[in-house]
């Protein structure tokens, strides 16, 4: 609550309610509450204002004075001077309160001699009214839907939503009070209380408007803010009272009896803009994002200033002398006007630090930033009694810079609370405006105060003007960023007035100690007030649109017109192919194509042609285009990172501060240079470490204390370098359909693969020296890495309905659980042994004897490499094999073409064992370690170890597997990882082990599959096949040689491919519904018959193990040959519905 205003009442007997209202030629002394606000604490004295003090009132009632009369004799005076002949109380309270139909009583006060007007509680009475200020808020909803919804086309919407509002609430004030006492009630929320607008109101909307600033850009005209909302609103103020003392007050050649502190008062209330008023504004016109940022910030904090002016000056209205010295001035306005960000600064670091501590909770997260809202406000005015304003706007700004605390998947929602928030309050606020200008009783109001509303309009609009002349030319010398001449205009007639000010007013109105000197004071200032609110949204307001476009401040760039003129015929493209491909549906055959034509792209004019107030000389050159287009991808790529998991919150604005001090300077782009600051020992380390020599005692402290802070700057290093390297990958791609010009987007291309280059070097470089911190920071991005696609899976997957909305949640939260424990994961983390590798990452290792795992852990040689050493060449990859332990190689295979390897890979098995030359180089492509083992090691290894040998030949072949199918054009265009978990699906079959046996030589190889050998010779027919190839189809027997190696693998795209995937998913439901065997007494043709609605049947070869043996063996295996049984095509192979072995099978085992 502001400085010198009390709710304080005289304590009242059970069952009435004070209603603290003075009457007239009593005591000053009483409390300065509203109407009709009860409260239950005592009253608070005003300074120089007490029981001893004789003034004689406005009606001819000595107000109480202590030296003629004690408080008994005083209390016997008023009893019979304010009795009726019945005994009933006749002073004036009782008298309005009647004519009011309130059902008071008036009890005498004898401890501050004054009379208090008490309401009876309506419960003694056994009813009560219904909430008509609850009816009143929800159908000002329902008012501004409406108005939105009906005047949302031209040229309605010319006129800005908020002065409709405030133009309905005039008419709803005037209808009610024609209407009478009926109707008049459910607008009575109008007589609320001035601290409820300012307690309930202001928090959401300062908040909201401080949180929405762009902190880049408010950087820039925070001079111009602070100029303009500190001396700027002491010079308004100062001008527009000296005009209203001349014109208005019998001091002049006005009427009014005012004096200049009373002036001055008023022209603080009047001087301030409105953010509510000018935020709203903004929104709906489209200005210029600085000129937006300026009008904004500057209309924040000039109401905080004049908030202090208020609090300083209203005590001294009822003497009409200003009674503080220069000194205890100063101090209150230094007091007010600084304690206030300070209080906002505390909770907003505060509230920072609770919002990095959540994670992905948009219910706690909204819930902090609305507390901290609220609790800055109150703590400021109502607590330690400094500008709440001021507060709001350093807590709201801290935590807009600060705005990386906030989860990246809680900051959408978290905006579209606040915006819906505002929305809701500014349509009640000026609905409420307006009804309050039009109810209020301003029985005493003349023409003449009518012309001094007209006259103090342009009082208001000329001191503001007078305000910029003066600070105009030195702020555009000394300023960083320029405000244009036009820019200016705007922000001279974007002044409006709103509510803060009505809010204000209303105090003064209210204020009992004022309304017994000046009975008069608080209707004129009422009446002024609204007037000049009425006034500035009506005029200003709707013809601030026209100060924009006849300036074309709102204008788009001609370059950005170029680029979204390129967007919006991309659009139309996009809408002329996918009408040409719905033209081909069969579904949608008989649609009407001219019809579809006119609702889609017919009749769309492009809003982005070219027109003849372009100035071609105010473009911007092709590179200064790519320039900005550059620095656009940048910010765009580094939070989308963010919102990813891939850098941390203090990157954020690091990466900002590069990119906004490059942009500052024409021409200029990131340099990698940027990140020496991180890499190089700091000015504060090393004067740390010579303060430690001088200070012995706490020398190992502060010693401890540098070194954590260096690791801490090469963290960071770390993360900015990450960023920049994938920001500037995604400019590579991204340039060149945002920039038309070749040449340009060239540069771009060239300076994004020197930073990129760059960069990497100082990664690799910093890596060899702070292993811990390079292996902890590259370890949480992996980690984030996966738990992003398995959360993106989860998503895809609840809209295919494969899960539903109430499991989704459920296995999100499990995921995000792992990135909250992740977010907390050790900057240090020790770099991945051998043992670990071999134990987690090598996939066979697993399937391999346990004493075998052991030895691969003793024996072998572990080797470091640096970038672009060669690890093994020809020769050497015919003598062993390696296992990466860290890092990444790139491997050249016998084909010409490259492919790559990381930790846990296995390279080189293909050639030592196949005896085929696949490989032809291992580079290393990082800083990497790799564990070799020789041949003389495995071959005994292999005979000793059964399983070993199966899973070294199964990576053997699915390498030799990669290495000839990267050749064929089918899957050319495939991706490393696909190829090769394509490879690794085949099954393994050989002529001596394996699944295939002896008597199993001769068979018919699946149709529909790629057959690689990979080791030793078959027979096609009469014909001999050897070498590492792809076996071309055949429809015969094939014989295997001894020792030969086939790795067999679906063609996915033949028919049989899709035909065993099929199958694939009846055998999963086969092997389900065969668990349940035992519950009943049904065949397994039976079970499934009720499974896929019919019977099934295959035809199967023959074989000694006999018929149900092999159809148990195709189950588990679908290798095995298997061919339609309907019409004997092979590649046709489907799922026929045949009875016949269905039936004679017996329940499986």
């Amino acid at each position: 609550m502001a400085p010198g205003l009390t709710t304080d009442a005289p304590t009242m007997t059970p069952g009435t309610t004070a209603v603290p209202t003075m009457t007239p030629g009593h005591s000053t002394d009483a409390p300065t509450m509203a109407p009709g606000h009860s409260t239950t604490d005592a009253p608070t004295m005003t300074p120089g204002h007490g029981p001893a003090d004789h003034t004689e009132a406005p009606d001819g009632h000595n107000i109480t004075d202590g030296a003629h009369s004690t408080p008994e004799e005083h209390t016997s005076d008023h009893q019979s001077d304010h009795q009726g002949p019945h005994g009933e109380c006749t002073c004036p309270l009782t008298e309005n309160a009647t004519a009011q139909n309130l059902e008071i009583a008036c009890n005498y006060d004898s401890e501050y001699h004054t009379c208090v007007m008490v309401e009876v509680c309506e419960h003694v009475h056994g009813h009560s009214d219904p909430p008509y200020a609850i009816f009143f808020i929800f159908f000002s909803f329902v008012l501004g839907a409406c108005v939105r919804y009906f005047f949302s086309a031209p040229p309605l919407n010319m006129i800005p939503y908020t002065i409709l509002l405030f133009i309905i609430g005039v008419i709803i004030g005037i209808v009610a009070r024609t209407l009478g006492s009926g109707v008049e009630k459910y607008i009575a929320i109008a007589d609320i209380d001035p601290h409820l607008i300012m307690f309930i109101f202001l928090p959401i909307l300062i908040f909201e408007s401080a949180f929405s600033l762009d902190w880049h850009i408010f950087r820039k005209v925070l001079v111009y803010c602070l100029v303009l909302a500190g001396p700027g609103i002491l010079l308004a103020t100062g001008l527009t009272a000296l005009l209203v003392r001349v014109l208005f007050t019998t001091g002049g050649v006005g009427v009014y009896d005012w004096s200049w502190v009373t002036c001055i008062l008023y022209g603080a209330i009047v001087s301030a803009t409105d953010p509510v008023a000018v935020v709203a504004l903004l929104k709906e016109l489209g200005a210029p994002a600085s000129i937006a940022s300026l009008i904004e910030g500057e209309s924040l904090l000039n109401d905080g200033t004049a908030i202090v002016l208020f609090n300083i000056l209203k005590a001294s209205v009822v003497g009409g002398v200003y009674t503080m010295t220069a000194a205890e001035t100063l101090k209150e306005f230094v007091w007010v006007a600084a304690g206030g960000p300070l209080v906002g600064l505390v909770v907003g670091i505060i509230s920072e630090w609770c919002l990095s501590k959540v994670f992905n909770d948009a219910l706690i997260e909204i819930t902090i930033t609305v507390c901290a809202a609220y609790m800055t406000f109150f703590i400021a005015e109502g607590f330690l009694h400094v500008s709440g304003v001021l507060a709001l706007v350093t807590m709201g700004v801290w935590i807009s810079h600060h705005r990386q605390a906030i989860s990246p998947e809680v900051e959408h929602t978290l905006h579209e609370f606040w915006e819906m928030t505002v929305y809701l309050t500014n349509t009640l606020i000026f609905v409420l405006v307006g009804v309050i200008a039009s109810s209020s009783r301003f029985d005493s109001i003349s023409i003449t105060d009518v012309g001094y509303v007209f006259v103090s309009y342009l009082i208001i609009n000329v001191a503001r003007l007078v305000l910029l002349g003066v600070t105009y030319k030195p702020l555009v010398t000394f300023a960083t960023w320029t405000l244009g001449r036009k820019e200016a205009v705007l922000v001279w007639w974007g002044g409006l007035r709103g509510a803060v000010g009505l809010a204000l007013t209303l105090l003064v109105a209210y204020d009992q100690e004022i309304k017994c000197v000046h009975p008069d004071l608080g209707t004129q200032f009422l009446f002024h007030v609204v007037g000049l609110v009425a006034l500035t949204l009506v005029v200003n307001g709707i013809t601030a649109q026209f100060v924009v476009k006849y300036f074309q401040l709102a204008k788009i760039p001609v370059s950005q017109k170029r680029l979204l003129e390129s967007c919006f015929n991309t659009m139309l493209e996009k809408q002329h192919d996918k009408i040409r491909e719905l033209k081909l549906s069969h579904v949608l055959s008989d649609a009407n194509w001219q019809v579809v034509n006119r609702y889609t792209y017919e009749g769309v004019v492009n809003p982005y042609l070219p027109s003849a107030s372009d100035d071609e000389e105010d473009a911007l050159s092709p590179e200064e285009e790519a320039r900005m287009a550059y620095f656009k991808i940048i910010k765009s790529s580094m939070w989308e990172q963010y919102e990813h998991g891939f850098i941390s919150k203090a990157t954020i604005p690091r990466v900002l501060k590069f990119i906004d001090r490059a942009k500052a300077v024409p021409g200029l782009l990131i340099k990698p240079e940027v990140l020496n600051k991180y890499w190089n020992e700091s000015f504060v380390a090393s004067k740390v470490g010579g303060l430690s020599l001088t200070l012995p005692v706490c020398g190992s402290t502060l010693s401890s204390f540098a070194t954590k802070w260096k690791e801490h700057r090469w963290a960071a290093g770390f993360d900015v370098a990450n960023c920049l390297i994938r920001a500037h990958e995604e400019v590579l791609h991204k340039i060149d359909l945002i920039v038309p010009d070749c040449k340009a987007a060239n540069m771009i291309k060239s300076h994004c693969k020197s930073l990129r280059a760059g960069c990497f070097a100082h990664v690799q470089d910093l890596s060899k020296e702070r292993v811990q911190i390079s292996v902890a920071i590259q370890t949480r991005h992996a980690a984030r890495t996966v738990l992003n696609e398995a959360r993106e899976a989860i998503h895809k997957m609840q809209k295919q309905g494969k899960i539903d909305e109430g499991d989704a949640p459920k296995l999100t939260e499990t995921i995000e659980k792992k990135m909250n424990k992740l977010m907390k994961a050790s900057s240090h983390m020790s770099a991945t042994d051998l043992e670990a590798v071999i134990q987690d990452e090598v996939k066979w290792m697993k399937n391999v004897e346990f004493a075998c795992a052991q030895e691969f852990k003793v024996k072998g040689r572990t080797e470091s490499y640096r970038k672009r050493d060669k690890i093994m060449d020809r020769d050497s990859l015919k003598s062993g094999f390696i296992i990466i332990l860290s890092g990444v190689v790139r491997v050249k295979l016998n084909n010409g073409k490259d492919c790559y390897f990381g930790t846990g890979d296995c390279v080189g098995l293909s050639t030592i064992l196949c005896k085929t030359p696949f490989l032809t180089e291992v580079l290393a492509e990082t800083d990497m370690k790799a564990h070799k083992y020789s041949v003389d090691m495995i071959v005994p290894w292999m005979e000793k170890y059964p399983l070993l040998e199966k899973q070294l030949w199964k990576a053997a072949a699915v390498e030799a597997a990669y290495c000839i199918m990267s050749r064929r054009d089918a899957y050319a265009d495939w991706k490393q990882l696909e190829l090769m978990k394509y490879c690794e699906s085949g099954v393994l079959l050989s002529s001596d082990k394996g699944v295939l046996s002896e008597e199993d030589k001769a068979s018919m190889l699946h149709a529909g599959m790629h057959h690689i050998l990979v080791k030793g010779h078959v027979m096609v027919g009469n014909e001999k096949v050897e070498g590492a190839q792809v076996l071309k189809r055949v429809n015969g027997k094939v014989t295997l040689g001894d020792g030969a190696k086939i790795l067999s693998i679906d063609d996915v795209k033949s028919k049989g491919g899709k035909a065993r995937a099929r199958w694939a998913k009846i055998r999963s439901k086969i092997e389900l519904a065969s668990k349940d065997k035992h519950r009943g007494q049904t065949t397994a043709a039976e079970r499934m018959a009720h499974c896929f609605g019919g019977s099934f049947a295959v035809e199967i070869y023959e074989s000694p193990r006999g018929r149900n043996s092999m159809t148990s063996a195709f189950i588990s295996s679908p290798t095995l040959p298997l061919r339609q049984a309907s019409n004997g095509d092979p590649d046709a192979f489907s799922e026929p519905l045949l009875n016949d072995v269905w039936k004679e099978m017996q329940p499986m085992d």
